[in-house]
């Protein structure tokens, strides 16, 4: 194999880094070079699991081998402990699935991945972690762009679960910019996001389409990096803590074309149980989760971390509480007769959870 500068190296090799995020096979091609002189870097950099690079920017840390730009991915953005472990456990139903398609970890629970996690491919996957506040996530989320290693990208919310091979979803991607979930009915006016104003005044986030945010694919095209710039100004700029309303505001404004998503790809668990006939792809169980999950969840908390206590997004210590509130939560919707004695206990745990 020919051998080449530290200097020309070091500038192709940047090529791949954020903000450019070149796919490996474009940079060799403009360098008249094969793909394996630049993935993976040396032998030394394989083996060095602890070294770590930092980003041009300097927030966040990857490992050095895997943080370069692949055809196609799986990303997902993991602030707080629970958060990180319904991420892991939506990557083990991925590599059930899927298991040839890379994943990005952006983290500001553990600056490596967990020994304990079999199902992590440091050939392949690549873990980003940053010093961050748990609130800051949708500051980060509504910024992928920035940060995926990934031509294609396939964004999923941590409470995910793949049911069937997603690979046919990038495919997509050769005829649009973005797809989305276009949910069938707006928010209500009485709702916090409902009453949200955008476009200049001249609308209602109630009088819109409005899409889901838990599922997107998206491409490396100017259009969708102006996109999340929006996304990410408009949410920044925004009075409420929900990304929805500034990504209707974003997707009004930007010139990508969006191709929207069934509820195959994004949608909840109760959907389609009627249907024989039709895969269904990726489960959002959002707070619905029911026991079997539950206790997946929890024994996958104490192989990662075993019993150290470690606060969450909505103040949570461990994933077994935060997987109790959510049960509660979930009776408490469901009409339960005792109704009134899951809400005091509800608001008595988020008391407990909450408290400095």
């Amino acid at each position: 194999m020919p051998s080449y500068s530290n200097e020309r190296r070091e500038a192709m090799v940047a090529k791949l880094m954020p903000p450019r995020n070149l796919p490996v096979r474009e940079v060799a091609q403009q360098e008249g070079i094969s793909e394996p002189v630049l993935l993976p870097a040396s032998s030394a950099d394989r083996n060095g699991d602890s070294s770590a690079m930092t980003a041009p920017d300097g927030d966040f840390e990857c490992s050095r081998d895997t943080y370069v730009a692949s055809d196609a991915g799986c990303f997902y953005v993991a602030f707080g402990r629970p958060y990180l472990i319904q991420a892991l456990n939506s990557m083990r139903s991925l590599r059930k699935h899927s298991p040839g398609i890379p994943v990005c970890i952006l983290t500001n629970s553990k600056p490596t991945p967990p020994a304990a996690f079999k199902e992590w491919d440091p050939s392949i996957d690549v873990w980003l972690y940053v010093e961050a506040e748990d609130e800051q996530n949708r500051n980060y989320k509504t910024d992928l762009f920035r940060y995926t290693p990934f031509s294609k990208t396939l964004f999923l919310d941590c409470d995910t679960e793949i049911l069937n091979d997603i690979t046919p979803a990038f495919g997509f991607l050769d005829y649009w910019d973005m797809a989305l979930h276009l949910k069938h009915e707006g928010y209500a006016p009485q709702k916090e996001k409902g009453r949200q104003i955008v476009l200049n005044g001249s609308a209602a986030i109630f009088e819109l389409p409005h899409w889901n945010s838990g599922v997107i694919l998206f491409r490396r095209q100017p259009c969708v990096s102006e996109f999340f710039k929006l996304w990410n100004q408009y949410y920044r700029a925004g009075t409420t803590k929900y990304d929805q309303v500034s990504l209707v505001e974003a997707l009004f404004r930007c010139s990508c074309r969006v191709l929207s998503l069934d509820a195959r790809w994004n949608g909840g668990r109760d959907w389609g149980s009627h249907r024989t006939d039709q895969k269904r792809y990726i489960l959002h169980y959002m707070r619905d989760i029911p026991d079997e999950l539950g206790k997946t969840l929890i024994t996958l908390d104490v192989e990662t971390y075993g019993r150290e206590p470690r606060g969450g997004i909505i103040g949570a210590a461990t994933t077994e509480q935060f997987v109790t509130s959510s049960q509660i939560s979930r009776l408490n919707r469901s009409g339960h007769k005792w109704q009134a004695r899951w809400r005091r206990l509800v608001r008595f745990i988020t008391r407990q959870f909450t408290r400095s």
